[in-house]
């Protein structure tokens, strides 16, 4: 979601308290980001694949780079 977009979206928010909602909306994604690269990995386990840890994963940009 843009910048705009989230501006738009939430528009009510207190003029000072975006900066906050920017934050905490990039904070939540990079939490999101490495739970769903765990879970990836823990899948390419079960699959038969190699192992491994959150640190040895790609980002999204870089599968998408590799195929």
């Amino acid at each position: 979601m843009t910048h705009r977009r989230l501006k738009d979206n939430f528009s009510i928010i207190r003029a000072e308290d975006r900066p906050k909602l920017l934050q905490a909306k990039d904070e939540v994604e990079a939490e999101m980001n490495k739970v769903k690269w765990k879970l990836i990995a823990d899948k390419m386990k079960q699959n038969g694949g190699g192992v491994y840890s959150v640190s040895h994963t790609f980002s999204d940009s870089e599968v998408r780079k590799s195929r």
